[in-house]
C-alpha cells in the first residue's frame, strides 16, 4: 500500500508526519515538515536542557519547557508549532497545577502552585523525571495551604507526550484546612485549537473565548452560561456556551482534548485510572471547555457540594499521589481527515489504561504493579420479592474505598478508590489496588441502595484475595405495589423537554444527553402552567409524564414558589393495621426539602420530611444526577383508603430557580414493621483486680470466690467477670470464667447471661436482623393500665400505649428470639443523638445446644442480652446439671458491647456498621482463653449414602458439621457443659472447622434433606496448632426401603407447613408478610378456626403440605375461649377445648392408597418431630380405636415452642414398624393422636413424615469502508484524490478488496475465495504455499441420493457471478453466487449458492454467511458437510486457543509428513517422531482432539507471536448448526487451520447427513460468522489476545441477530419471536411433587419424534438452559412451526411438547409449565453412572506414555488422549469387567468404553461385561425394567442376558447400531440412545444375579459403545 491514507490508517503516528512502514514503532520516523518529503530519522533519546529560568525536556518528538523552579509549563513545541499553549497569556497562565483551599472557617483561596525548589529525579536516554517542590512551614500559615507539594513531570523516549503527577503531604503537627479543588489546567492557542472532543458523540467546533465577552455574549442565569449573540463565527449565533455542558462522569472521563486543523494536530488529556479521583465512578467532573482549556480534574465539589470537600484537622497526617496523567499529542498529514486524531487518541488512551499502573514513576509513593493487590469475587442480589434464589448482579459497580458506611464512597475524597463493573455473571476483578485497608462497596443498577461488605479488606503487596460470593440484600420490606422510574441513580429515563429555542446548544439536539441543554428548569412552568404534575399509576408513563426534575415554579420576574407533585393510585384492599413503605431514591438535590403527605395535602405536619438537603447544583449544571440519597418512609395503613389514594411530594424551598431535586426511583411496598435488642451480669464480685493496664489495653477482673460457708446461699462456683477496653475501640468486651471444684456440692444451672438495661428515653429502635428491626413499645406500655396480659406472662396486648402507633399490637420478648448461628449482633438505636448500642457475639463456641438452639436477644425495656446458657425452646434437657465430684470450668465470651454514632440523616446505617467482628480475639489475658495458635483445625468431607436416592454417596451440601464433647448420636443438642464448634459444608460436602479448643470431641452432623443424626465414632483429639483431615465421612440416614410417600421437608423445622394469619386482634406489625410468619402471638388458637368441626385430614397425592398441614398439632378453641384466659395462661398443651372449658386431644389423619401390599413384610413409618411440649404422640393404623396404639412416644418434651413463637425446639426421630398385615389394598389411614389434654399449649410440631415400603480486540478507525476492484499487480494512482474523495475504484477486475482502515480483505472475483487479509503490518495472514488448500474458502461435501456413508464429492465452491449488495461509508456487503441448472446435473451439487462477505466501519474483522437453496424440481442429493476454512501462515501462527484450558503451541504441518511423523490407527492421528520443534517429540497430533460441543464452540483461533496478532473465528449463534447443543464439531487444528463448521457428520455418522428427498424444496442461511483480528503492542501480553477475543465474542452474541446483513432470508430481531415457560420433571419415585428441571436443555427444532433434534440438520434450532427453577426463555426464533424439545441432566430420556409452536414476527409465547415424565416403571434397585449423556464420569485411564498429548495430562478432558481404547486390554488382561453393585464404584471400576479386546494375533474379540447384584426378594410375577442409556455407539451390537451368559438368542439385542466413531475421535459422547428392557421376574433369583452385557461385533479396535447410565427398576407394585 503506497497512499498517504493507507500509511496513516495502518499505523497512525504518535508524532506528526510520515510513517516508516517497515519499522516496529509508531515513532521510528518523524515528519517535521508536512509540506516536504519526510526523511527517516532514528528515534532519539530524551534530552534535558537546564537553563537559568527554564527546564526543557526534548525527545525529538515533543519539546516541553517548564519554568524553574516554579514548574509551570510555559511551552510545548510539536509538529512544527513552536508553542501549542496560548502565547498571549502570561507564562503562569498556560499549563499549571492549581488548587482551591481555605483555612477551617476561612475564605477560599485560589492558588496556582509554584515550586520553590527544582530537582532532577531521573535523567537518561530512556526517561527524564523532574520534581518541582514547595515545602510548607509555620511561617507560611494563612498564606499557603499547609501541604508539602511535589509536582513531577516525566518524558519518555519515543513518547509523543509527557506525564505529570503530584504528591501532596500534610504532617500531623500542621494546622487544619479544607481542600475544595485540585487539578491541572492547560490553556491552548485559540488561533489553533477550535475543535473539541470528549466522546464519540460529544465533539464539535467551539466558540472563541472572545465570544463570551460583552458585546458578543449575554450572560444568563449564572456566570458560566453565556448566550452567543454576535460570535466571531456567525454560525454559532443563538447558541449557549457553558463549560458544565461538557462535564463527564469519572468512569467515562479517560480522554478529551482539542484538534488544530492547520496543521492537523491533537492535544489530549488522558487519565488512565480513577484511583486518585474523588467520589467514585459516577462523580462528574469538568473536561475541556472554551478557552480553549483542557483540564485534568482530581478533586472537585462539582455536582456534590460541600460533601465532597475534604476537611483535614490539625493532628491529621495525610499523603496522596494525584496522577500520573498523560498529555498526548498526535498529528496527521495535510489533506487527511483531522478527526482521525480523535480515534488515535482513544487508541492511545487504551494503551495507557492497559499499562496502568505505570512502571516508570520514580516516587516510592506510587506503588508499581507488583506492589499492589487484587481482589476477585462475585456479587449476587437477594431480593425475595423478585426471586427466591440469588440474582446475578450483572453490571454492578463494585469498588474498594476507605472503610466507612454503606455508600460513603460517594463523599470520600481523601484517599484512593478502585472500581470495576461486574460481568454478566456477577463476577468482578479489581486489580492494582494500593496496599491498605478498605471496605468493598457496590451498587447494582436495577436495585436501590448501597452494599458494603462487612469485613475490612487488607491489601498487601502482591496479594490476590478471593472473597467468593457476596450477597447484597437491597432494602425491601414487602412486594411492590407500584414503581416509578428505573433505579439507576439517574433521572435520564424521565421526561426531558426540548430546550427553549432561544437557548440551544446544537450539539445536544436529538442527542442522548438532551438534559445538557441550558434552561430546562424553566420549561417546567411552561409545561405545567396551571397546576403541578399529577402522575396516575397504571395510566401515566414516567418517560413522558414525569418531569426530570422537581423544580420551583416561576411566578414572576424574580420570584418562585414551591411545587407539589401528586402520585395517584388505586388500592383494592388496605391493611389498616399494616405499615406500607415508600422508597424514594433521589438522584440529586440542591437546597431542597422533600415533604411527603398522604391523602391530605393540607396537613400541617407532613408524614415525612428530609429537611434541607443537597448542594449538588446538578439542575443548573446540566447534570442528570449528583449525590444519591435514599429515603424510606413508613405509611401506616390507617392513612390509606380502599380506592384512590394520593401521595403528595412537596418541595417547598423556593429562594432561587435551581432549588429542587431529581428523582431516581420511587416505589411503594406493602410491608410490615421491624425489630431490635440489649445487656449486664447480675452476680456481684467481692474482689477487684487490674489485670492489664497500658495505653493499648485495660483489662479488669471482678471475682467472687466460693467456699463451704456459702453452701446453699450462692451457687458453688468461683466466678471471674472480666472487662476489657482497647485503644481506638468504640466499645468494650466482657467475658467470665466459671469454675466448680470437684469437692464442691453439685447443682443445676439453667441460665447464664449478660443483661444491659438502656435508657428508655433514648433507645426506641431495636435491630436483631436485616429484616427484624423496628421501633419498639415502651416498658410502661406493658403495665396493667396500658397493657392486657395474654395466655403467657411474656405476652401483653397493648391497649393504650404511650405511642398510639402500637395500639392493638402484642409485645412478647420471645417474638425476637434467634438461632445461635444467626445471633451475632443485635441492639438498639437512639435517634437523638444518633447512637447505637450493640451486643456482638463473634462466636457460639461457648453457647449451649448447637447452631440452631434459639435464644433471646433484645426486648422491651430497652433490654439487651448476651445469652450463654438457657433452657428456652428445650426445657430441662438443656439445664446444666453438675454431678457430685464433677469438676467443671468454662469461659463464657468474650462478647463485645459496641457503640457507634452517625449523622442524623443516616441513623439506620448504625445497624450496617454494627455487623462486623473477628474471632478468636488475641487480647484476653486469661490463660483459660486460648489464642488462635493454641487451637486446632479439622477438615474433611461429608457424604450421604442413601441407596434409594443414589447408588453413589451424595455430597452433603449444606450439612451442619460440628465438634462437641463425646456423647451419643445427636447428643450435641442437649450438651451445655463444654464447647461446641460448628460450620456448614459447601456444595461438595467439604467442611473446615477452625479455632477449636484443645480436647477430645466427637464429630457430629445433620444434613438438610435427610433425617437423623451423624456421629463420627472416633474421638478427635485436638492439640495446639493441629490440623486434622478426617477425609471422607459417610452418613447413612435411617432407611429400610424406598419411599412410598412423604410429608414435609427434613430440615428440623416446620416452616414449610401451613402457618395461618394471626387473629387481627393479636398482631405484631413486624411480622406481617414476613418470612417468620410463625412469630405472631396466638397462632395455636387459629387451628380451631380452620378446623371447627373435625381434625385435620391429609390425603396423599391430593393434599399439599404447604397448605393442608397445620404447622402444629394443637388444641381447638370454642366460644368459651375468653372465659378461660386465666387457665390458658397457666400451662402449655396441644389439645381440643370442649364446651365445658376443658380440652381434648386431637387426632390427625393421613390417608393413602396402596395398590399392592406385602402382607408378610414390615413397612416403616418415620416421624421426625421439630418440637414437643408435655405431649404424647400415639400412632394407629386403619383403626382409630386400637388400644393400645401400635406406637406411643409417652409423654415428651418441655420445649414450650408453641407458646414462644418458635418453629422448632429439640429434634426427635421415631422409627415405627408397621406390619404388612395392618395394611390393605386400597385406602389406608394413619391416625396421629396427641393424647395429653390438660391445657391448650401442649402439643407437637411435626417436622417430617415418610412412609417406606419394605426394604429390598484490535485497533479502531473512524474511516469508512472502501471497496476496491483491482487488477492484479496494478499500483494505485492519484493517491491523494483517493484519500480525499473516498471513492470506489472500479477496473477490469479479478479481485475485490474490502478496506476499512483497520484491515484489508482481498477476495477473488467472481470465485469468492479470500486470497488475502492484510492486518497490523502483515501483508497477508493467509497461507498460499499449498496450491490445493489455501486462503479462506467455503466448501462442502455432497453425494447423490441413495449414497451411504458420510463421504462424497469435495467442492470448494466458487462463485460464477459477483455483485455489490451494499456499499457505503458504514458497510460493504458483497455477494458471490453460483446458480445451478439441469445442464450441471451430476457435476456439481444441485444448489443455488450465494456466499456473502460483510465489512463494517471500525470493525476489526469481517463477516461471512451463505444462502443455500434447492428448488423442488431439482434432483435430490445428500449433503454431509458445509463449512468455512481459513488456512493461515504457518510461519506466523503457532499458538492455538479453543477454550481457557485448551490452548497451546502447536506442531507445524510439516511435522505430520512421513519423514517426521508416524501415522497411527486413523489417518488423522500422527505420532510426531522428528518434529521441527523437538519439544513436540513423542506427542500425538490429531485434529479431533480439539473438537468442541456446539454450545461451547463460540470462539477459537490462532495467535502470531511476531507481530502479536490474533485470528479468531467467532460464531455468535448455533441456530444454523446441525444436531443441537451437544453436537461436537471440529474447531482449529494443525495447518494452521481455523474452521467454521455448519454441518458435519462427525460424532454422529450418517444419521447427521442432510438428505434431500425428491421434490423437496429447501433453503437455509448458514451464518453470519465473524472472522475477528486483534493485536497488542510487542511489550504487552500476547496471550491477552485470547481474553480480548472472548470479550468480542460476548459482544457479538449480544448483538445477535445482526441488524446489518442485507439478505431478506436473514430475519432481524423484530422479525423473530420468543418463547418462555417452565419445565418440571414428574418422577413419582423421586418426588410426589414436580421437580424444577434445573439446568435442562430446552430448545425449539423442526417438528419430529421425541429426541429427533439430535439428528436434525435441515432446519434451524434454538436452544437455551433452564434456570434452577426450571424457567427458560428462548429469544430470536425464526418464524415457522417447531416442537419444543428438552432433556434434563439427572434424568433419562427426552421430552417433546406435542403441540406445534408457531412462531410469528414479534410474538412472545408463554407456554406455562411443561411436565416431563421420564421413563420409569418402578423404584430404583440400583444404578450405574450419572444420566448426563456422557461417559465422562466413568474410569478414564492414563494414556500409553508413547502416545500422549501434553495438553491433556492432568486435564478435565483426559478422554481426549489417543489410544485409550487399547488400555482396556492392559487393565483387563485375563477377563472382562465385572461390576458388583454396592461394592464397585463406577468412577473407578467401570471403563469409559466397552471396546473390543485385542488378541495376540492382531485380531479382536467382543467383550462381555458383568453386573452382579443381590436381591433378597424377587417378585416372580412381576416385570423388572432395565434402562440402558448409551452415550455413543460405533458399528456395535449390545446383547443383554440375565443369569445365563450363553443364552441364545439373548434376552435383548440392539442389532448393529451407530456410526458415531466417538472412540477413535477422542469424544466422550455421540448420539444418545435409550433402551428399555423388560426382565421377567422369573429370570431373577433371590441372592446373586448377573446381567451380561456383550458387545458382539469385533472386526476392528474402534467398535464399541459408551454407556451414559444403567438402572434396574423393580415392579411398581413389588416390595423388592
Amino acid at each position: 500500500m503506497t497512499s498517504t491514507v493507507r500509511r496513516i490508517i495502518d499505523c497512525f503516528s504518535d508524532c506528526g508526519g510520515c510513517k516508516n512502514r517497515n519499522g516496529n514503532s509508531r515513532q521510528e520516523t518523524l515528519n517535521m515538515n508536512q509540506n516536504t518529503n519526510c526523511a527517516p530519522m532514528l528515534r532519539q533519546g530524551v534530552r534535558l536542557h537546564i537553563q537559568d529560568r527554564y527546564v526543557v525536556m526534548d525527545n525529538g518528538i515533543v519539546q516541553v519547557t517548564l519554568s524553574k523552579p516554579g514548574g509551570i509549563v510555559t511551552g510545548i513545541r510539536y509538529n512544527g508549532i513552536d508553542n501549542l499553549l496560548e502565547v498571549r497569556n502570561k507564562e503562569t497562565n498556560r499549563g499549571y497545577w492549581d488548587l482551591h483551599w481555605n483555612e477551617i472557617g476561612g475564605k477560599g483561596i485560589f492558588d496556582v502552585i509554584q515550586g520553590t525548589s527544582f530537582r532532577v529525579i531521573v535523567e537518561n536516554e530512556e526517561q527524564v523525571e523532574l520534581s518541582f517542590t514547595r515545602t510548607w512551614n509555620p511561617s507560611l500559615e494563612g498564606k499557603y495551604i499547609p501541604l508539602n507539594i511535589d509536582k513531577r513531570f516525566i518524558m519518555l523516549r519515543g513518547s509523543s507526550g509527557f506525564y505529570s503527577y503530584a504528591i501532596y503531604e500534610h504532617l500531623k503537627e500542621w494546622p487544619g484546612f479544607e481542600l475544595g479543588e485540585t487539578r491541572i489546567t492547560f490553556k491552548l492557542r485559540k488561533d489553533k485549537f477550535q475543535y473539541m472532543a470528549i466522546a464519540d458523540n460529544r465533539q464539535r467546533y467551539m466558540p472563541f473565548p472572545d465570544d463570551r465577552s460583552n458585546g458578543r455574549g449575554v450572560p444568563l442565569a449564572y456566570p458560566e452560561a453565556v448566550l452567543l449573540v454576535n460570535p466571531m463565527d456567525q454560525r454559532l449565533t443563538g447558541e449557549v456556551d457553558d463549560k458544565y455542558q461538557y462535564s463527564c462522569e469519572n468512569k467515562d472521563l479517560r480522554v478529551h482534548g482539542w484538534i488544530c486543523f492547520d496543521p492537523p494536530v491533537g492535544f489530549w488529556q488522558i487519565t488512565p485510572s480513577d484511583e486518585f479521583r474523588s467520589g467514585g465512578p459516577l462523580k462528574q467532573n469538568l473536561s475541556s471547555h472554551v478557552g480553549p482549556t483542557t483540564l485534568a480534574m482530581f478533586l472537585s465539589a462539582h455536582y456534590a457540594g460541600k460533601y465532597m470537600v475534604p476537611r483535614f484537622e490539625a493532628g491529621e497526617p495525610w499523603k496522596k499521589v494525584f496522577g500520573p496523567v498523560f498529555m498526548y499529542f498526535n498529528s496527521a498529514a495535510y489533506g487527511n481527515d483531522p478527526l482521525w486524531l480523535w480515534e488515535d487518541a482513544k487508541i492511545k488512551m487504551m494503551v495507557e489504561v492497559q499499562n496502568w499502573p505505570y512502571s516508570f514513576p520514580a516516587s516510592e509513593d506510587f506503588p508499581k504493579s507488583e506492589q499492589r493487590g487484587n481482589v476477585n469475587g462475585r456479587i449476587l442480589v437477594q431480593d425475595r420479592y423478585i426471586s427466591n434464589e440469588n440474582i446475578i448482579a450483572s453490571g454492578a459497580y463494585v469498588g474498594l474505598a476507605p472503610p466507612g458506611n454503606a455508600g460513603s464512597w460517594q463523599m470520600e475524597s481523601k484517599n484512593y478508590q478502585f472500581w470495576t463493573q461486574a460481568n454478566e455473571n456477577g463476577f468482578f476483578s479489581i486489580r492494582n489496588i494500593h496496599p491498605g485497608d478498605y471496605n468493598l462497596y457496590a451498587w447494582v443498577p436495577g436495585f436501590i441502595g448501597d452494599y458494603r461488605h462487612e469485613g475490612v479488606i487488607t491489601i498487601s503487596s502482591g496479594c490476590h484475595i478471593e472473597i467468593g460470593d457476596v450477597i447484597y440484600e437491597p432494602p425491601r420490606d414487602g412486594p411492590t405495589l407500584w414503581e416509578i422510574g428505573i433505579p439507576d441513580r439517574s433521572a435520564a429515563e424521565f421526561y426531558v423537554p426540548d430546550p427553549d429555542p432561544k437557548y440551544v446548544n446544537r450539539l445536544f439536539v436529538n442527542h442522548p444527553d438532551r438534559f445538557r441543554q441550558y434552561g430546562l428548569w424553566d420549561r417546567y412552568t411552561e409545561l405545567y402552567p396551571d397546576g403541578d404534575l399529577v402522575y396516575k399509576i397504571g395510566v401515566s408513563d414516567y418517560r413522558k409524564d414525569w418531569f426530570f426534575a422537581q423544580v420551583v415554579r416561576k411566578i414572576g420576574d424574580n420570584s418562585y414558589q414551591g411545587t407539589t407533585w401528586q402520585i395517584k393510585f388505586e388500592l383494592n384492599n388496605v391493611d389498616r393495621n399494616g405499615i406500607y413503605k415508600l422508597r424514594v431514591a433521589l438522584a440529586s438535590a440542591t437546597l431542597a426539602e422533600l415533604q411527603v403527605r398522604v391523602n391530605d395535602p393540607n396537613s400541617n405536619r407532613p408524614l415525612f420530611t428530609t429537611g434541607l438537603i443537597g448542594r449538588d447544583n446538578a439542575i443548573a449544571r446540566h447534570g442528570i444526577h449528583g449525590i444519591y440519597m435514599l429515603y424510606h418512609v413508613d405509611i401506616p395503613g390507617t392513612r390509606l383508603v380502599k380506592g384512590e389514594n394520593t401521595i403528595f411530594l412537596k418541595q417547598p424551598r423556593c429562594n432561587g430557580p435551581f432549588q429542587g431535586f431529581m428523582y431516581d426511583y420511587i416505589r411503594l411496598e406493602e410491608v410490615k414493621l421491624m425489630e431490635v435488642q440489649n445487656g449486664l451480669y447480675r452476680f456481684k464480685g467481692t474482689s477487684f483486680k487490674v489485670i492489664v493496664e497500658n495505653e493499648d489495653q485495660v483489662e479488669v477482673s471482678f471475682t467472687r470466690t466460693w467456699d463451704l460457708s456459702l453452701e446453699g446461699n450462692i451457687v458453688p462456683l468461683n466466678l471471674d467477670k472480666r472487662f476489657i477496653m482497647l485503644r481506638n475501640s468504640s466499645g468494650f468486651y466482657s467475658y467470665a470464667i466459671f469454675e466448680h471444684l470437684k469437692e464442691w456440692p453439685p447443682f443445676n444451672l439453667p441460665q447464664v447471661r449478660i443483661v444491659f438495661k438502656l435508657r428508655k428515653d433514648k433507645f426506641h429502635y431495636m435491630a436483631v436482623a436485616d429484616n427484624r428491626q423496628r421501633f419498639m413499645p415502651l416498658p410502661d406500655d406493658r403495665l396493667p393500665d396500658r397493657g392486657q396480659p395474654l395466655a403467657t406472662p411474656e405476652a401483653v396486648l397493648l391497649v393504650d400505649p404511650v405511642e398510639p402507633m402500637f395500639r392493638g399490637e402484642v409485645d412478647d420478648k420471645y417474638q425476637y428470639s434467634s438461632e445461635n448461628k444467626d445471633l451475632k449482633v443485635h441492639g438498639w438505636i437512639s435517634m437523638n443523638p444518633p447512637v447505637g448500642f450493640w451486643q456482638i457475639t463473634p462466636s457460639s463456641e461457648f453457647r449451649s445446644g448447637g447452631p440452631v438452639k434459639q435464644n433471646l436477644t433484645s426486648l422491651v425495656g430497652p433490654v439487651c442480652l448476651a445469652m450463654f446458657l438457657s433452657a428456652h425452646y428445650a426445657g430441662e434437657d438443656l439445664v446444666l446439671k453438675l454431678n457430685p465430684g464433677e469438676p467443671w470450668k468454662k469461659v463464657f465470651g468474650p462478647v463485645f458491647l459496641y457503640l457507634n454514632s452517625a449523622c442524623e440523616d443516616n441513623v439506620f446505617s448504625l445497624w450496617e456498621d454494627a455487623k462486623n467482628q473477628n474471632w478468636p480475639y488475641s487480647f484476653p489475658a486469661s490463660e483459660d482463653f486460648p489464642k488462635s495458635d493454641q487451637r486446632g483445625k479439622v477438615c474433611g468431607r461429608l457424604k450421604v449414602q442413601d441407596r434409594y436416592v443414589s447408588c453413589e454417596p451424595i455430597p452433603a451440601n449444606g450439612a451442619y458439621v460440628g465438634l462437641a464433647p463425646p456423647g451419643d448420636v445427636g447428643s450435641w443438642q442437649r450438651e451445655c457443659k463444654g464447647y461446641q464448634f460448628w460450620t456448614r459444608a459447601d456444595e461438595d460436602g467439604n467442611f473446615t472447622i477452625d479455632n477449636i479448643r484443645t480436647g477430645g470431641y466427637n464429630i457430629y452432623a445433620w444434613v438438610p434433606g435427610f433425617i437423623g443424626d451423624y456421629r463420627y465414632d472416633v474421638v478427635v483429639n485436638i492439640t495446639e496448632g493441629c490440623s486434622i483431615n478426617v477425609g471422607d465421612l459417610i452418613y447413612e440416614p435411617p432407611r429400610d426401603g424406598p419411599t412410598l410417600w412423604e410429608i414435609g421437608v427434613p430440615d428440623r423445622s416446620t416452616a414449610e407447613f401451613y402457618i395461618p394469619d394471626p387473629d387481627p386482634k393479636y398482631i405484631n406489625k413486624l411480622y406481617v408478610n414476613h418470612p417468620d410468619r410463625y412469630r405472631p402471638y396466638g397462632l395455636w388458637e387459629r387451628y380451631a378456626d380452620l378446623y371447627p368441626d373435625g381434625d385435620l385430614v391429609f390425603t396423599i397425592g391430593v393434599s399439599d403440605y404447604r397448605n393442608d398441614w397445620f404447622f402444629a398439632q394443637v388444641n381447638r378453641f370454642t366460644s368459651f375461649r375468653k372465659q378461660i384466659r386465666f387457665i390458658i395462661s397457666l400451662s402449655d398443651s396441644g389439645c381440643r377445648k370442649k364446651g365445658d372449658g376443658t380440652y381434648e386431644g386431637t387426632t390427625w389423619q393421613i390417608k393413602f392408597m396402596l395398590k399392592d401390599v406385602d402382607r408378610n413384610g414390615t413397612y416403616k413409618l418415620r416421624l421426625a418431630l421439630a418440637t414437643a411440649h408435655l405431649a404424647e404422640l400415639q400412632v394407629r393404623v386403619n383403626d382409630t380405636r386400637a388400644d393400645p396404639p401400635i406406637f406411643t412416644t409417652g409423654q415428651i418434651g418441655h420445649d414450650n415452642t408453641i407458646a414462644r413463637h418458635g418453629i422448632h425446639g429439640l429434634y426427635r426421630l421415631y422409627n415405627i414398624d408397621v406390619a404388612g398385615v395392618e395394611l390393605v389394598e386400597g385406602e389406608n389411614i394413619i391416625f396421629l393422636t396427641q393424647a395429653i389434654n390438660i391445657d391448650p399449649l401442649r402439643g407437637i410440631i411435626d417436622w417430617w413424615h415418610r412412609y417406606d415400603s419394605k426394604s429390598k480486540r484490535g485497533s479502531n478507525s473512524i474511516r469508512g469502508r472502501k471497496l476496491h476492484k483491482e487488477i492484479d499487480d496494478m499500483a494505485w494512482t492519484n493517491h491523494e484524490d483517493v484519500a480525499a474523495t473516498e471513492k470506489i475504484i472500479a477496473r477490469t477486475s479479478v479481485k475485490v478488496v474490502m478496506d476499512n482502515g483497520i484491515l484489508q480483505v482481498t477476495i477473488s472475483n467472481p470465485d469468492g475465495i479470500v486470497t488475502g487479509i492484510q492486518y497490523n503490518g502483515i501483508d497477508n495472514l493467509l497461507d498460499f504455499e499449498d496450491e490445493d488448500v489455501h486462503g479462506g474458502y467455503w466448501d462442502l461435501v455432497w453425494s447423490k441420493t441413495g449414497s451411504t456413508g458420510t463421504t462424497g464429492t469435495f467442492d470448494v465452491f466458487k462463485g460464477t457471478s459477483f455483485k455489490v449488495v451494499v456499499e457505503n461509508e458504514d458497510q460493504v456487503e458483497v455477494s458471490f453466487t453460483r446458480t445451478w441448472d439441469l445442464s450441471l446435473e451430476g457435476s456439481i451439487v444441485p444448489l443455488n449458492l450465494d456466499k456473502r462477505f460483510i465489512m463494517l466501519r471500525n470493525s476489526s474483522g469481517f463477516y461471512s454467511y451463505a444462502i443455500f437453496e434447492h428448488l423442488e424440481e431439482w434432483p435430490p442429493f445428500n449433503l454431509p458437510q458445509v463449512r468455512i476454512v481459513f488456512k493461515l501462515r504457518k510461519d506466523k501462527f503457532h499458538y492455538m486457543a479453543v477454550a481457557d484450558n485448551r490452548k497451546r503451541f502447536m506442531p507445524l504441518p510439516d511435522d505430520r509428513l512421513p519423514d517426521r511423523g508416524q501415522p497411527l490407527a486413523t489417518p488423522e492421528a500422527v505420532l510426531l517422531v522428528d518434529p521441527v520443534e523437538p519439544e513436540f517429540r513423542g506427542e500425538v497430533d490429531d485434529k479431533y482432539q480439539y473438537s468442541s460441543e456446539n454450545k461451547d464452540l463460540k470462539v477459537h483461533g490462532w495467535i502470531s507471536m511476531n507481530p502479536p496478532v490474533g485470528f479468531w473465528q467467532i460464531t455468535p449463534s448455533s441456530e444454523f448448526r446441525s444436531g443441537g447443543p451437544v453436537k461436537q464439531n471440529l474447531t482449529s487444528h494443525v495447518g494452521p487451520f481455523c474452521l467454521a463448521m455448519f454441518l458435519s457428520a462427525h460424532y454422529a455418522g450418517e444419521d447427521l447427513v442432510l438428505k434431500l428427498n425428491p421434490e423437496e424444496p429447501w433453503k437455509k442461511v448458514f451464518g453470519p460468522v465473524f472472522s475477528y483480528l486483534n493485536s497488542v503492542s510487542s511489550e504487552d501480553d500476547v496471550f491477552s489476545l485470547w481474553e480480548d477475543a472472548k470479550n468480542q465474542t460476548q459482544m457479538e452474541i449480544q448483538n445477535w441477530p445482526y441488524s446489518f446483513p442485507a439478505s431478506e432470508d436473514f430475519p432481524k430481531s423484530d422479525q423473530r419471536g420468543k418463547v418462555c415457560g417452565r419445565l418440571k420433571v414428574q418422577d413419582r419415585y423421586a418426588s410426589y411433587e414436580p421437580i424444577p428441571a434445573n439446568g435442562a436443555y430446552v430448545g425449539l427444532a423442526p417438528p419430529g419424534d421425541v429426541g429427533s433434534w439430535q439428528r436434525e440438520c435441515k432446519g434451524y434450532q434454538f436452544w437455551t438452559r433452564a434456570d434452577e427453577d426450571g424457567n427458560f426463555t428462548i429469544d430470536n426464533i425464526r418464524t415457522g412451526g417447531y416442537n419444543i424439545y428438552a432433556w434434563v441432566p439427572g434424568f433419562i430420556g427426552d421430552y417433546r411438547y406435542d403441540v406445534v409452536v408457531n412462531i410469528t414476527e414479534g410474538c412472545a409465547i408463554n407456554v406455562g409449565d411443561l411436565i416431563y415424565e421420564p421413563p420409569r416403571d418402578g423404584p430404583t434397585l440400583w444404578e450405574i453412572g450419572v444420566p448426563d449423556r456422557s461417559g465422562a464420569e466413568f474410569y478414564i485411564p492414563d494414556p500409553d506414555p508413547k502416545y500422549i498429548n501434553k495438553l491433556y495430562v492432568n486435564h478435565p478432558d483426559r478422554y481426549r488422549q489417543y489410544g485409550l481404547w487399547e488400555r482396556y486390554a492392559d487393565l483387563y488382561p485375563d477377563g472382562d469387567l465385572v461390576f458388583t453393585v454396592g461394592v464397585s464404584d463406577y468412577r473407578n471400576d467401570w471403563f469409559f468404553a466397552q471396546v473390543n479386546r485385542k488378541k495376540g494375533d492382531g485380531t479382536y474379540e467382543g467383550t462381555t461385561w458383568q453386573i452382579k447384584f443381590t436381591l433378597k426378594d424377587v417378585d416372580h410375577n412381576g416385570t423388572y425394567k432395565l434402562r440402558l442409556a448409551l452415550a455413543t455407539a460405533h458399528l456395535a451390537e449390545l446383547q443383554v442376558r440375565v443369569n445365563d451368559a450363553r443364552e441364545d438368542p439373548p434376552m435383548f439385542t440392539t442389532g448393529q447400531i451407530g456410526h458415531d466413531n466417538t472412540i477413535a475421535r477422542h469424544g466422550i459422547h455421540g448420539l444418545y440412545r435409550l433402551y428399555n428392557i423388560d426382565v421377567a421376574g422369573v429370570e431373577l433369583v433371590e441372592g446373586e444375579n448377573i446381567i451380561f452385557l456383550t458387545q458382539a461385533i469385533n472386526t476392528d479396535p474402534l467398535q464399541g459403545i459408551m454407556y451414559d447410565y444403567i438402572r434396574l427398576e423393580c415392579p411398581a407394585s413389588s416390595s423388592t
